[in-house]
C-alpha cells in the first residue's frame, strides 16, 4: 500500500474529528456504583439507505486516509473504537459535521455537500454499532446541533 507523510496537524484534525464523532455516538452510562462504565448506542437517527449512501461516499472520500476497515493509519487516526469514547466529552453531531463540511476530505476540503457529509456520519455510526432508525440524519447544521447522544 503506498503512504506518504502526511503533516501533523492534518492528522490531529482528524484525530480530533474522529475522536468526537465516536464520544457524542457513545453515551457512558453507570450500570452501579463501583463498576466500569458501560457503553450504550444512541436511538437510532440515521436510516439504513443513508448509511448505504454513506458507505459509498466513505470508499470514494474517506478510505485511502482512514482504510478500509475505519482502523486508520499513518495517515489518519480510527473511525471506529471505544478508546476514543474515554478522551473526549460528548458533543453535538453538529460539531463533527461542520468540521466535515470545511476540513474533508483531506485531498479536496469542502469538496462533499451537506447531505454528502450527513451519509458518512451515518455510515460511521452505523459502523459503530449504532442501530438506524426511520428518520435520515439531517443534512443541516443547525439541526444536528440538537443531535445528542443521551447523557448518563
Amino acid at each position: 500500500m503506498r503512504r506518504h507523510v502526511t503533516h501533523p496537524l492534518t492528522a490531529l484534525a482528524c484525530a480530533a474529528v474522529t475522536a468526537i464523532l465516536v464520544a457524542t455516538a457513545y453515551a457512558p452510562l453507570s450500570a452501579q456504583r463501583g463498576k466500569k462504565a458501560v457503553l450504550q448506542p444512541a436511538p437510532g437517527v440515521y436510516t439504513e439507505a443513508q448509511s448505504d449512501r454513506g458507505a459509498a461516499l466513505y470508499v470514494d472520500n474517506c478510505q485511502y486516509c482512514h482504510l478500509v476497515d475505519l482502523s486508520g493509519g499513518d495517515l489518519a487516526p480510527a473511525l471506529i473504537g471505544a478508546s476514543f469514547v474515554a478522551k473526549w466529552t460528548a458533543r453535538p453531531l453538529g460539531a463533527v459535521f461542520d468540521y466535515m463540511r470545511v476540513q474533508m476530505p483531506l485531498n479536496s476540503p469542502g469538496g462533499l455537500n451537506a447531505q454528502q457529509n450527513a451519509d458518512i456520519i451515518a455510515f460511521l455510526l452505523k459502523k459503530s454499532g449504532f442501530p438506524a432508525g426511520a428518520s435520515e440524519l439531517p443534512g443541516q447544521s443547525d439541526a444536528l446541533k440538537t443531535v445528542t447522544p443521551p447523557r448518563p
